[in-house]
C-alpha cells in the first residue's frame, strides 16, 4: 500500500483527509498589507499603554518614581509589538493582520503550527534584524526574490513559511468540543 493510499484508507467508516503539500504560499502583496495592518494595531496597543503613562510621569515627583515610570514606558514601547506578534502567532498561527488577509505562519518541514518556541524566536529574529542598519529593510523585502518559499530573513532563521488559508484544506483549525474519541478502543 502506498503512502497516499494509506492516508486515504477508511478509519472506522470515515476517510481521513490529506492535505496538499506544499501549501499555497502567501502573495507578497498580501503579506505587505498584513504587515501594515499589524503595524497600525501595534501602534494602537502601544499608545494605549504609553499615553496614560505619559500623564502619570507628569504626576510623579522627580526621582526614583519618575525613572521607574519612564523605564516602564520604554519597555512597553519595545515589548508590546514583540508580545503582540509572538502571542498571536503562537496561539493562532497568525497576527490579526494575517488573519484578515487569510494568511498563516507554519513550519517549513511539515506545514504544522509554529508553537510558542518558534514563535518567540521568529519575533525576536524580526526585532533583532530590524535593529541592524540596512538589514532591517532587507528582512521584509527578502521574500520578493526568495525561491522557492518566499521567506523573509526572520522566516529563514526559524524555518517557517507564510501560507494562504483561503484554500479549504488549510482553513481555520478544527475546534473540538472535548477530547477526541479514541476510535481504536471501540
Amino acid at each position: 500500500m502506498t503512502a497516499e493510499q494509506s492516508a486515504q484508507a477508511p478509519v472506522d467508516g470515515f476517510t481521513v483527509p490529506t492535505a496538499h503539500y506544499p501549501p499555497p504560499l502567501a502573495d507578497v502583496g498580501k503579506r505587505l498589507l498584513a504587515r501594515i495592518l499589524d503595524g497600525l494595531i501595534a501602534v494602537v496597543i502601544t499608545a494605549a499603554i504609553v499615553v496614560p503613562g505619559l500623564f502619570l510621569v507628569d504626576r510623579v515627583e522627580e526621582g526614583t518614581g519618575r525613572r521607574t515610570v519612564v523605564a516602564f514606558l520604554v519597555a512597553a514601547l519595545l515589548l508590546a509589538p514583540l508580545a503582540y506578534e509572538t502571542v498571536l502567532t503562537a496561539i493562532w498561527g497568525a497576527t490579526l493582520g494575517k488573519r484578515v488577509m487569510k494568511l498563516r505562519v507554519v513550519r517549513v518541514a511539515d506545514g504544522g503550527p509554529v508553537g510558542w518556541g518558534r514563535s518567540i524566536l521568529r519575533s525576536l529574529a524580526h526585532w533583532v534584524l530590524s535593529l541592524i542598519p540596512c538589514v532591517g529593510y532587507l528582512d521584509p523585502l527578502w521574500c520578493l526574490w526568495d525561491k522557492p518559499n518566499r521567506q523573509t530573513l526572520h522566516d529563514k532563521c526559524v524555518r517557517t513559511v507564510v501560507i494562504r488559508v483561503d484554500d479549504p484544506v488549510y482553513g481555520e483549525p478544527a475546534h473540538l468540543d472535548g477530547p477526541p474519541v479514541d476510535w481504536r478502543r471501540t
